[in-house]
């Protein structure tokens, strides 16, 4: 990590590292690549880093010792520890769905490492009895044994399921795993050439990616080749499937030449930590398509830098599509480039050791923290007071009472909601820069500038640009995923229900973060999918799932009027939200209540209940001046 030049250097830790398997174990995956990079970005920089794991192990610029086989290595770790890890500054547990359990004899500081967590894969690799015993210890076991210990992981979508395994959030730190570019991209092969690569085992599901190439090969042609082996490569194999290629173990150089030749990568994997090698792929300018599944929807932003298929008739259509599209495959490519050139190997070296210094440096957390899921925040003087001739302010039923009525006649809900929500606000808006993002017909821009707020609009429909039936003076139009303000140009920015109707979440709070000024404020809230009014107009049969609740309600009463799925309205869920939102450097959550009854913060704070429970979600959030 960097220092400044009149900053007094940190001292070297000794880091000892307890991990399952080496990056020379057959089976080695994206979690040895990624420990592999830490501890020698980690020793470049003087730390004294050793590395204990399962056999077979083999030479590293880090020292190695080899910690034992497949499960007497946990039965070894606390004579280990006695032996070689007592004196370390630090210890690292690589919990690959079994935990080393440090913190039961040891009292220094542990961090516990979780590529992802592992729920249906105990099944797929062992008998019902040892994977029950498996899933309890993972679920149960593992957050009570490193309560008092920071989790780090590579993906929003692990630290969610951490956070439903009963970690605490404040407790999770998200290092994505970095990449290494070339220094050119080579070109496409000139005959369809689709690749996929990684270990042949059973949740990374090649021999489905083998079925659905039979229905793609005869309309596309060309050759599917899978990098990689494993304990499935016999059976797919034995699938005798025309133009599947499997080659086996192959040398970096060549695996880099087939990525710089596919058209496309192939990701079939159920669940993933991350997904490095779409990230690989990307560095050489191959788009990926994948199913949306934890982890890999984190490296595959949809339409931007691959496609992600929500089912297998769904994935042969993308394919396809994508086989017989140059432009599409070339944007995409041009698209996964340039998020490739985003993570470094130094960048991930530089966060998990701010981590590691930082955990050192608090020794161990109180065990009461573990329980604790949202910072609680005390109640403090509305900040902007009504005047004392002012009606007072809507209940959350009598809101709940004009919301009933809100299709017919939304002026009184909306208008409503607006002085509550303007009235109650944390922050002072007087001679304060706002922007209302998604301002819709404006009800809060002039709640805003009645509290004397210099409040700029934006919107994407400029139809929605009124207020009352007025144009909405000061009204923008724009994309709330490319905000045409320069950095650091607001106080403020107000967003009310905008999240749902937007692809992809992610980019808007990117935007967010870049227009707030330092210390500078976000309100953002949401319908989350499964509330009572998650589906707008196809209620309540979005309970049934975004697909198969439109489906059926077309069957019944035809084409939605408006707010059609997928179109313009999209699933958001408040838990990969959260995560998302809790490892941006830039951002801090301050508060997550219930819109609607914002005394019952604990709905947030159970996972699946606050999906249902909460119907409108409210994040309060600062700009911090990390970058």
């Amino acid at each position: 990590m960097s220092q400044t030049s009149d900053a007094a250097p940190r001292r070297r830790l000794h880091i000892a590292i307890n991990a399952w398997r080496d990056t020379s174990h057959p089976l080695a995956g994206g979690s040895e690549v990624m420990i592999d990079q830490l501890a020698a970005g980690l020793d470049r920089r003087g730390h004294r880093v050793e590395l204990r794991a399962g056999g077979p192990i083999t030479d590293h610029p880090y020292r190695v010792r080899d910690g034992g086989g497949k499960f007497s290595q946990y039965l070894k770790t606390p004579v280990a520890h006695l032996r070689h890890q007592r004196h370390a500054d630090l210890v690292v547990d690589v919990a690959n769905g079994m935990a080393f359990y440090s913190p039961l004899w040891r009292r220094q500081p542990t961090i516990c490492f979780v590529h992802h967590v592992h729920t249906a894969q105990w099944s797929q690799w062992f008998s019902p009895a040892v994977a029950g015993v498996g899933r309890t210890l993972e679920r149960h076991a593992m957050p009570a044994a490193y309560a008092t210990s920071p989790f780090v992981t590579v993906s929003p979508s692990s630290a969610e399921a951490l956070v439903d395994l009963g970690v605490a959030p404040d407790r999770i730190h998200v290092v994505p795993n970095g990449v290494d570019l070339p220094d050119t991209v080579g070109e496409k092969a000139a005959e369809p050439l689709f690749l996929a690569v990684g270990r042949l085992v059973p949740h990374k599901r090649y021999d489905l990616l083998a079925r659905l190439w039979r229905q793609v090969q005869p309309v596309v042609g060309g050759r599917l080749v899978i990098v990689g082996d494993g304990p499935e490569e016999e059976r797919i194999a034995a699938m005798d499937v025309p133009g599947l290629e499997l080659t086996g173990r192959i040398s970096a150089e060549e695996r880099d030449r087939l990525y710089a030749e596919a058209w496309l990568l192939l990701h079939p994997s159920m669940l993933e930590g991350w997904g490095l090698v779409v990230m690989e792929a990307a560095a050489h300018g191959t788009p990926t398509l994948a199913f949306d599944a934890p982890g890999v929807r984190d490296s595959v932003v949809h339409a931007r830098t691959g496609l992600l298929a929500r089912d297998e008739r769904e994935m042969v259509e993308m394919w396809t599509d994508l086989a017989q599209s140059d432009d599409l495959r070339a944007k995409l490519g041009d698209g996964a480039r340039n998020r490739a050139v985003e993570f470094s190997w130094d960048a991930t070296v530089d966060r998990f050791e701010q981590v590691a210094y930082d955990t050192v440096e608090a020794g161990r957390l109180p065990r009461a923290r573990r329980k604790v899921r949202t910072a609680p925040v005390a109640p403090v003087a509305p900040a902007n007071p009504l005047p004392t001739d002012a009606p007072p302010l809507p209940t959350s039923w009598e809101l709940l009472r004009l919301f009933k009525d809100e299709k017919h006649d939304p002026d009184p809900f909306y208008e409503a909601l607006a002085r509550r929500s303007i009235a109650t606000f944390r922050h002072p808006f007087a001679g304060r820069r706002v922007l209302d993002l998604g301002c819709g017909h404006g009800y809060d821009t002039l709640a805003m500038r009645a509290a004397g707020a210099e409040v700029i609009a934006l919107d994407m429909d400029r139809a929605k640009l009124l207020a009352t039936g007025e144009p909405l003076e000061g009204g923008v139009r724009g994309d709330a995923t490319r905000l045409p303000f320069a950095d650091g140009t607001f106080d403020g920015v107000y967003c009310s229900n905008l999240l749902e109707h937007t692809p992809e979440t992610p980019p808007v709070f990117d935007e967010i973060e870049r227009v707030l000024r330092p210390g500078g404020w976000a309100w953002v809230s949401w319908t989350n999918w499964y509330s009572p009014w998650g589906g707008h107009e196809i209620v309540p049969l979005h309970l049934l799932g975004p697909d198969l609740g439109l489906k059926v309600w077309r069957r019944m009463f035809g084409e939605p009027r408006v707010n059609v799925p997928y179109v313009e309205l999209w699933p958001t869920y408040i838990g990969r939200i959260l995560a998302d939102v809790r490892q941006r450097p830039g951002l801090r959550l301050v508060d997550a209540t219930p819109r609607y009854w914002s005394g019952q913060r604990w709905i947030l704070k159970v996972p699946g209940v606050r999906e249902v429970a909460t119907w409108n979600c409210v994040l309060e959030l600062e700009r911090t001046s990390r970058p």
